[in-house]
């Protein structure tokens, strides 16, 4: 059976390099011909975001709601 990409599993230490990487990167912004680009801003990582617990993310959100 193939997997799509969407569905392909990753390990926590890829997910955890892809959270930094997303995090370390500068903001997008749309110029006035609708042309993505990336700004002088930094993101700013959410409060308590810092180490996020992916494996247990859904079980988390089912309690919550």
């Amino acid at each position: 059976m193939k997997v799509s990409a969407s569905e392909k599993q990753i390990n926590w230490y890829e997910m955890d390099q892809a959270w930094n990487r997303f995090w370390s990167k500068n903001r997008l912004d749309i110029d006035e011909n609708g042309k993505v680009y990336r700004t002088n801003i930094p993101r700013i990582k959410p409060k308590g975001l810092n180490d996020p617990e992916w494996k247990n993310f859904k079980k988390r959100r089912e309690l919550d709601g």
